[in-house]
Order: structure tokens, then sequence, then C-alpha cells
């Protein structure tokens, strides 16, 4: 017989409903208390309890809070989205953007991306700079290669890749065959297909397969809801451009 613990929603729920939740969090990421005990960093640190459903009862909450739990406000977005982005997380997207405008103001694709070490420090950041003819020059291949040389296999496995867009096929396996971690976009390869679609612009070249179906091992989290429409305005702003160019 299996049983199902239970603490795990409860204090997630209490922590919710005090403040606590974000009070704990940015004393622990100014390294100014050390919080531990059963539940405790998956609820305070985990960005949600998605998936922990699994092996822990949402349900129990009710026992004690009659109007139900913070997991039965916020399952919907675990479902449809994954796991939900913390705000450093969106920090570092929001620098990836910025590379992405960079890059379409000198006449290039606008994608940016960043890694990003286990403590937290920005090792290396480039933009797309395909317009001189070489298409294979992504910031997210940029980066697979500049790890290479730069970084341990365990340093490479810590560190986080943060990208305006999901990483194209050929990123993806230079991600996964490097041995870098968890991967973070702002906007998926479904949505930019989907944009270019609706705009009539030409199919890719290359099948817009998710990283998942690439590098199935790595971990992956995003899309932004939050960054989207600024994402896709400088993505129509190309279209426009292109489209606009004779011939």
């Amino acid at each position: 017989m299996r049983t199902r613990h239970t603490a795990a929603f409860v204090l997630r729920h209490a922590l919710a409903q005090s403040g606590a939740d974000d009070a704990f969090t940015k004393l622990l990421h100014q390294d100014a208390i050390v919080y531990a005990g059963y539940s405790a960093g998956v609820c305070v640190l985990g960005p949600d309890l998605c998936g922990l459903e699994q092996c822990d009862d949402p349900e129990a909450v009710r026992a004690t809070y009659v109007e139900g739990s913070w997991w039965h406000r916020h399952r919907r977005r675990c479902q449809t989205h994954g796991m939900s982005l913390s705000e450093t997380d969106l920090t570092h997207l929001r620098r990836c953007l910025e590379l992405a405008r960079e890059g379409l103001e000198d006449g290039d694709e606008p994608f940016g991306s960043l890694l990003v070490d286990a403590a937290g420090t920005v090792r290396f950041e480039d933009r797309n700079r395909v317009k001189g003819g070489d298409e294979t020059r992504h910031p997210e291949f940029e980066i697979a290669r500049w790890s290479a040389s730069h970084l341990t296999p365990e340093e490479r496995a810590s560190a986080t890749v943060y990208t305006s867009g999901e990483h194209c096929p050929m990123c993806s396996a230079a991600h996964g065959w490097m041995g870098l971690g968890r991967i973070v976009y702002a906007a998926s390869s479904a949505q930019l297909t989907e944009w270019r679609s609706g705009w009539g612009a030409p199919p890719s070249p290359v099948a817009p397969l998710p990283v998942s179906a690439v590098a199935p091992a790595v971990p992956v989290d995003g899309p932004a809801p939050e960054l989207e429409e600024e994402i896709r305005e400088l993505h129509h702003r190309l279209h426009a451009q292109r489209s606009s160019r004779p011939g």
C-alpha cells in the first residue's frame, strides 16, 4: 500500500497566504538565512509544485483551508505552460531580448542568448550574426562552441542557457552534445512558426522541432507570457523589413 504525504501542499498554501514565501525567497537570494526541513526546498525555492501531485496530496489542504489550496488556483497554468519562470529567469530573458533588439537594429535577425553559471554569473552572451551569409551563426550555437574551451564538463552541466527564441535543431544538438544544462526561452519554436505563418512568411528550411525532440535529456522551461508581445513585435519588424525589400 502506498501512502501519500501531505506536508508540501499544506506548507505551500500557508506560505502563500501569509506572504512568507516572498519574504523567505528574498532572504535566501540575499544569503541571509538558511531554511530547511521536510518539503521546505520545493516550497520555498521551487517556482511551483507542478508534478508533486504524483507523490503528495493537494486535497489535504482542504482539511484546514476551506477555500482550497494555492495548487488548485495555479494548476491549470502548470498543465498548459509547464514550470513557471522566476524573476531571475525573466531578468536574464529581458537581457536576451536586448541582444535580439541590438541584432535587429544592426540588420540581423532578432535572437539573443546568454549562458549563466551555477553561481548566477553571466559567462557569455551573443546575438544572431547571420547577415554576412553564414546561417549557422546563431547565439545558442556560439554558446555551445564557447563552452567547449572555457568550461569543465561539470560547469557546463550546471549552467543555464537563456535565449529569446527556442533553440533550432542545430543549436539543440550542439547544446546536447556539449552536455549543457537547463534551457529557458522567451518564445517557443511553435510560437515563432505560427507568427511567421500568419504574416505570410516562407517556411524555415529546417523543421521547427522543439528542443525535447532533439535533446530529450535537457531540462527546458518556457515560454514567458510576460515577454510574448515584445518578442513578437521584434519578429514582426524583421518580417516587415524583409517584405519591403525589392525583388
